[in-house]
């Protein structure tokens, strides 16, 4: 056996090959050093190798004979192998009696690219001195147990390629350990991942002992902390050190690493290193949740996440049908984008920017936009990737005159859609029926996604065109008057339900409705909306119109007054209670006189605002129509038996 100081990965391992350039580069790894076996090294060794190999593949030895072999084999080797190298190591190194070694495996096929051989070979922790030989021989054998044969042949390597190398590290008995990646193995490059515990951190890697873990991302220095019962905290001076120590190791071996580190006597160790082997991979993602996280924060449904990837999908493939021709060839080359447009990630929802920059450079004047558009939504990301199919001088200019028509007619075309809702909604209301089978039910949603999505595109031209006027508005009037005009007619909008929410608590508080009052805080939901009290009949109309606004309206798992019309009943109790707070309907305010080419633009801006805030009032009773149709199917399903609430739909 032979004490190693410096050699190349494929000859120790990635584990003592890390150690050895960490040392080298200063950086706070406890002592340690690296041994290897000189019996592989004898051709004598490979012949008995390839021998016992041969017997195995030609069916003369099963895989539980040939590990049997092999570790017969390797003992009588290792009871020949001289450790005076380990024992003088040990010797001028260490003198005293109580000092412990941590005995750890560094094979030759470890941590590679294509295999890791993970949790596969013995470590020893704890090792005194005169227990480092048995602590050695085990981390030999644990190279030819039967799990770690099958894994070996399984990635196509033989049993001449694998070769233990041991390494021996002063132990250090940190008060609290931890894993860092710097990117989450699940494939997030951008988000680091801290798991720590109290104590070894072997038992934090075996998730043995309570655990806390950190969510760091380092460009914008946010992170979040999810804890268990009696699990420890990471103070910011802790998570500061580590975050420099991590930066180090980046430099030296690239930016996504797997680092196990302790924290002793007050002093940051890095135990060991090695590359993340469970990325995933292929072409980088890029995700952003900017402006979406408005509609959809935190957490949504796997059924929410599924419904917006597919509305998603068919309002931005019939976008592109808009203006590059419904029956374009070019377009085939356009599905992967219209799939990912969103990409959900431990359930929360982001854009997938790659698909968004595709489809804008669609249009024409794309390098100006762009930047247009990344300013608007808070895009980050810069680096815009290739179109998926090549345009021609020729198609561009038909897109550019397809774009030009669906611009100038999207007020009429705005004007269709909310007609077109309208008779839907009507449709609707005269089909649903609680009392529907799964099967009218599933019919239903198939056939509002296809009357309202297919034509729902439009919704985002009336959107670029309230931009554009408004941009040359404001250009045309200085000052605040035109974002107030603006503004008024967002909010008269916006305003309806709390102003119709006041109408009906005015009428509540009256005397004359006291008895409204007392059935309504005493009765049920369903029989106070049954009674054919004129005020009641107002509260239902309410619900009609306004049921399906609420915090987090978009997704499908939250209740609204339409769904839980409890709520309501007991906010207009609660309202009734409160001192009266009067909100005065929005007025916009005086038109100013001005050119005919202010008020030109002031026209067209006015209109595409209005059919903007408009669109999105429907847009939200889409959801409600949706949402409706799942709780039903999911109250049968509790009747069946297959859930235990509705909500689990």
């Amino acid at each position: 056996m032979k004490k190693i100081k410096q050699t190349g990965l494929d000859q120790v391992g990635g584990k003592a090959y890390h150690l050895l350039k960490m040392q080298a580069a200063g950086l706070p790894i406890p002592d340690f050093a690296v041994f290897a076996f000189d019996f592989f090294q004898e051709s004598a060794s490979s012949a008995d190798l390839e021998r016992m190999e041969e017997a195995y593949r030609s069916g003369e030895l099963d895989l539980s004979q040939l590990s049997q072999q092999l570790q017969d084999w390797a003992k009588e080797q290792f009871a020949q192998e001289d450790l005076t190298a380990a024992e003088n190591w040990i010797r001028q190194e260490f003198s005293q009696t109580d000092c412990r070694f941590a005995v750890r495996s560094s094979a030759t096929i470890e941590d590679g690219k294509a295999s890791s051989f993970a949790g596969q070979f013995e470590s020893q922790l704890n090792v005194k001195p005169d227990g480092l030989k048995e602590a050695i021989q085990a981390t030999l054998l644990s190279l030819y147990q039967e799990s770690t044969l099958s894994y070996l042949f399984e990635q196509g390597l033989s049993l001449k390629q694998a070769q233990m190398i041991c390494l021996v590290q002063v132990m250090q008995e940190g008060g609290l350990s931890g894993i860092y990646f710097t990117a989450n193995p699940k494939g997030i490059l951008n988000e680091h991942i801290i798991v720590i515990g109290r104590g070894l951190g072997n038992k934090v890697v075996e998730d043995k002992i309570p655990t806390t873990m950190v969510t760091l991302h380092p460009k914008d220095q946010l992170f979040y902390t999810e804890q268990t019962k009696d699990s420890p905290e990471l103070s910011q001076e802790q998570l500061a050190e580590l975050q420099a120590l991590v930066g180090q190791v980046s430099q030296l071996f690239g930016p996504y690493m797997d680092m196990e580190f302790t924290f002793a006597n007050g002093q940051l160790y890095l135990l060991q290193a090695r590359p993340i082997t469970t990325l995933p991979e292929g072409q980088q993602i890029i995700l952003d949740n900017s402006n979406i996280v408005e509609s959809y924060p935190g957490v949504s449904s796997p059924l929410t996440i599924s419904f917006i990837q597919e509305a998603y999908a068919s309002i931005f493939r019939s976008l592109a049908q808009r203006v590059v021709g419904k029956d374009a060839p070019e377009l085939a080359a356009y599905e992967a984008t219209f799939q990912n447009m969103l990409q959900p990630v431990n359930s929360r929802i982001y854009y997938q920017i790659q698909s968004w920059y595709q489809l804008l450079q669609l249009l024409p004047f794309s390098k100006k936009i762009i930047p247009i558009w990344q300013d608007m939504l808070g895009v980050r990301e810069t680096e815009v990737p290739q179109m998926p199919v090549h345009l021609s001088a020729f198609k561009r200019l038909q897109i550019m005159l397809r774009i030009i028509r669906e611009f100038w007619t999207a007020p009429k075309q705005m004007r269709q859609l909310e007609e077109q809702f309208a008779q839907i909604q009507r449709e609707y209301e005269a089909s649903f029926s609680p009392d529907a089978d799964a099967e009218a039910l599933i019919g239903l949603v198939s056939k509002l996604k296809e009357d309202i999505l297919a034509h729902w595109d439009i919704t985002l031209v009336n959107d670029l065109y309230a931009f554009v006027y408004t941009g040359l508005l404001k250009k045309s009037r200085r000052g605040g008057a035109v974002q107030a005009e603006i503004a008024g007619i967002e909010q008269i909008e916006s305003m309806r339900p709390a102003l119709a929410l006041q109408a009906l608590t005015a009428q509540l508080k009256a005397e004359e409705n006291a008895a409204i009052r007392q059935a309504m805080a005493s009765e049920s939901p369903a029989v106070f909306l049954s009674r054919q009290h004129p005020l009641v009949k107002e509260i239902v109309h309410f619900i009609h119109e306004f049921g399906d606004r609420a915090p987090e309206e978009l997704k499908l798992e939250t209740p609204t007054f339409r769904t839980h019309p409890e709520r309501l009943l007991k906010l207009l109790l609660q309202m009734c209670q409160q001192e009266e707070k009067k909100l005065a309907p929005q007025k916009l305010e005086e038109v100013q006189k001005s050119g005919w080419w202010t008020n030109f633009l002031r026209k067209r801006a006015m209109t595409g605002v209005k059919y903007r805030e408009s669109s999105r009032l429907n847009r939200t009773r889409i959801y409600g129509m949706m949402r409706q149709i799942f709780r039903t199917l999911g109250q049968q399903l509790v009747e069946q038996g297959l859930l235990a609430t509705p909500d689990d739909v």
